[in-house]
Formats: C-alpha cells, sequence, structure tokens
C-alpha cells in the first residue's frame, strides 16, 4: 500500500463546480474529504481573512497507517477551505448519484 493518499480540489466560485484528483476515484475522494471535515469540527473559528481566487485547490494527504491527515490550500481561511469543500462533496454526490 502506498504511503500515503492524495487527493485534490480545484473550484471555481463562478462556476460553483470543482475537480477532483489524486490517487483516490470519487468514492475514496469523498471518504477522505470527509474524514477531514469530521476532523475539523471543534478546532475553533479562523479569523484570517480569505483570500480571493479566481480558483480555489485544496490538497488533503491521508496516510492509512495511522489515520493521521495534512491539508495544503490556498484559500486563506479554514472556513472558506471547509466551506469549498462541503460544496465539493455535495457536487461529487450528485454526480455519483448520476451514474
Amino acid at each position: 500500500m502506498s504511503e500515503k493518499l492524495t487527493v485534490g480540489i480545484m473550484y471555481n466560485p463562478e462556476t460553483g463546480g470543482c475537480e477532483a484528483y489524486g490517487d483516490a476515484n470519487i468514492q475514496g475522494t469523498q471518504e477522505i474529504i470527509s474524514l477531514w471535515l469530521e476532523s475539523r469540527v471543534g478546532s475553533g473559528k479562523d479569523t484570517s481573512p480569505g483570500i480571493e481566487r479566481d480558483v480555489y485547490e485544496i490538497e488533503i494527504d491521508w496516510y492509512p497507517e495511522n489515520d493521521r491527515l495534512t491539508c495544503r490550500h490556498n484559500c486563506g481561511n479554514s472556513g472558506l477551505r471547509e466551506g469549498i469543500l462541503m460544496a465539493a462533496m455535495k457536487d461529487l454526490r450528485m454526480r455519483t448519484e448520476g451514474e
């Protein structure tokens, strides 16, 4: 098994659409994003300002041997990041239900 799995989301706020990429299929991407969002519950408010971008990019690494998660993003604010991830989950769910 790989040392880590990386999933990424590129989100266009103008269209509301997202593109998923990485080491997992759509269902795996949904699971890793869900694990990340669950890990953030109760983490407190991020008062840093969000950054306006044409496209936001978020990458989450999942290390299966210890269930550790790390994240890289260009959102500037964790609340914005989590909101984008929730929108991406909705978009991915609609894709899988349409199959």
